[in-house]
């Protein structure tokens, strides 16, 4: 019987270190999951930052990309602008008349300008609102000031030249002529 009583014995001792084993192995566990979690959290989040990093980056290429065609838009506007003009000055008869033998010309241009301001749009390029608009220093620039008793004072009443947000950003103010 002592021999029975020391072999329980035994065996309690055993299935007690065997418990705390278990206990000690399901901590560690609990801290090598915590740890994985952790690390996980970690990864996601900087998945997550350097996407966005990249999209920055990216949309700071296509900013300064877009400023170099910019000057293209101008001069597309300004050629727009001219042939708008000559059309409805009939005492230009002779210019009126060159522009009509290169009127299929200019519409071309005038396509290849809708285009590339579709190109970009589609990109996130939004021009500035203007004309009919009130002046609003973070958006416009104004370059001349007249009177107009019809108007209200403030209200843009001709874009000179044309600004532009990218992704919301202003990259450039509209040049407008406003109202005192």
């Amino acid at each position: 019987m002592l021999n029975e009583d020391k072999n329980n014995e035994e065996q309690k001792d055993n299935i007690n270190d065997l418990k705390k084993k278990i206990e000690e192995l399901e901590m560690q566990k609990q801290e090598f999951l915590s740890g994985w979690q952790r690390t996980m959290a970690d990864l996601i989040n900087y998945k997550k930052e350097e996407a966005e990093r990249l999209e920055s980056f990216a949309n700071s290429i296509k900013t300064s990309f877009i400023l170099k065609i910019l000057p293209i838009l101008d001069n597309l506007d300004i050629v727009e602008k001219k042939f708008l003009q000559f059309k409805k000055e009939e005492d230009k008869l002779q210019e009126l008349e060159i522009l009509r033998n290169y009127q299929t010309t200019i519409e071309g241009l005038f396509q290849i300008k809708r285009q590339l301001i579709n190109l970009l749009s589609k990109e996130g390029l939004e021009m500035v609102e203007t004309v009919g608009k009130d002046f609003d220093p973070l958006f416009h620039e104004a370059v001349e000031i007249v009177e107009d008793k019809n108007k209200k004072s403030g209200e843009i009443i001709e874009e000179l030249q044309a600004g532009y947000k990218f992704k919301e950003n202003l990259i450039r103010p509209a040049k407008v002529k406003i109202v005192k």
